[in-house]
């Protein structure tokens, strides 16, 4: 693992063209989505002003240096206000860095500075190097959820990894 430090910043329409390459590389097998184009990759990324500004999503770029390595996020539940699902993706080239550790450590302290008590992580029951990141990160498994997720190779099975951000007194 590196001693690199990473920064996260509000993803920008600018982004497209890193996200792109990152997420059609072939390597996101365990990723719901791959921009058919780079347009749509634009598009997604002009919405991201106005889900954040609407409470639903956040969407960071995580950054080394200047460079676009990945992104991480969180969705809040709108069922459950104190509520979130996050989720995260680093470039191949990065891979075994520390960097998605890094990029769920920063997302976790937005989130709670918004007042979120919990965080899960949906992640495919194969996807090795996502469960190592979220135990490193102190994520604790609490279940199987069979056929959850919509991968671009098919449906699988998935953890429900969560976090609690702060500890809440329940009366």
């Amino acid at each position: 693992m590196t001693t690199e430090s990473i920064m996260i910043r509000n993803q920008w329409v600018a982004d497209a063209r890193a996200f792109y390459r990152i997420l059609k590389n072939g390597d996101f097998d365990w990723f719901p989505t791959a921009p058919p184009d780079l347009e749509t990759e634009m598009a997604f990324l002009r919405m991201n002003a106005d889900k954040r500004k609407a409470g639903r999503e956040f969407n960071f770029s995580v950054l080394l240096g200047k460079r676009l390595v990945g992104a991480v996020g969180y969705r809040p539940d709108p069922q459950h206000s104190h509520v979130a699902e996050a989720g995260y993706f680093i470039d191949r080239a990065y891979w075994g860095r520390g960097f998605a550790v890094q990029a769920l450590e920063l997302v976790e302290a937005h989130a709670a500075k918004r007042g979120l008590i919990r965080l899960e992580l949906l992640i495919a029951t194969d996807n090795r190097q996502s469960i190592r990141v979220a135990e490193k990160t102190g994520y604790r498994r609490e279940g199987l959820l069979s056929r959850k997720l919509r991968l671009s190779r098919g449906i699988t099975d998935a953890y429900l990894y969560a976090k609690l951000l702060k500890e809440q007194v329940v009366a």
